[in-house]
């Protein structure tokens, strides 16, 4: 995960430990703007935590909502340097690579199956001094090919997929 992509509402309650709702809450409010990074998220985020614990005196409930702001603030700030070092490490793949990998990968695989259903073609006719309608395989072989690139582009948009 990229901290200077654009956030994801799903994955950022996952990060702080909330509920996407509460995220949700968050940006339906405009606390939390769409297309912000969740670097600017996680400041934000751990800003309105401090906020909401300044706001309350040091008596009983409150004590323990302070307290619960402070777990949080702690929270958000650990899970941004595991974020960090995940990153520094290159155990996190960012959204455009992934994405660019997969689409390469789809265009290969178009390449190599379309040259070896060519040399499969031209092995067939030359042992068996004949000739195939070429018209028959491109219809079978496009329906393939059309499934391998739909089946590209959903995992492509799964992994663009968020909650905004």
């Amino acid at each position: 995960m990229n901290i200077d992509a654009p956030a994801v509402q799903k994955e950022f309650a996952k990060i702080i430990g909330v509920s996407a709702a509460a995220v949700n809450n968050y940006v339906t409010k405009g606390i939390l703007k769409k297309g912000d990074t969740y670097r600017v998220w996680l400041l934000i985020y751990c800003e309105r935590q401090r906020e909401v614990a300044g706001n309350y005196n040091s008596g009983g409930e409150k004590q323990t909502d302070l307290t619960q702001a402070r777990i949080n603030d702690l929270e958000a700030r650990s899970k941004l340097n595991y974020l960090k070092y995940y990153r520094e490490i290159k155990e996190l793949v960012p959204l455009e690579y992934a994405s660019n990998t997969l689409i390469e990968w789809a265009k290969h695989a178009n390449q190599e199956y379309n040259g070896g259903i060519k040399r499969l073609i031209q092995q067939i006719e030359s042992r068996n001094s004949c000739i195939i309608d070429r018209k028959v395989i491109e219809e079978s072989t496009e329906d393939i090919m059309d499934r391998i690139i739909k089946f590209a582009d959903d995992k492509i948009a799964q992994l663009g997929e968020d909650d905004h």
